[in-house]
């Protein structure tokens, strides 16, 4: 388990989530942008600022539906 409570794998890490993967993201807005559009089809650049970027200015947090 992570520390948002998640059992996801990094294989299983999507920046556009649905309600059945179990969290979400929480993002400052300067970073909203990379959560716009899947993963795959991000640029070298992006993933290095996700890398870069992750417990910083985004977290992943546990899906609570409202």
């Amino acid at each position: 388990k992570r520390d948002n409570g998640s059992d996801s794998g990094p294989d299983k890490v999507r920046l556009m989530t649905k309600p059945d993967d179990g969290y979400t993201w929480s993002y400052r807005s300067e970073v909203a942008h990379l959560f716009a559009k899947h993963l795959s089809v991000h640029t070298i650049p992006a993933c290095e600022e996700l890398c870069r970027e992750v417990g910083k200015r985004f977290w992943a947090v546990p899906f609570v539906e409202t």
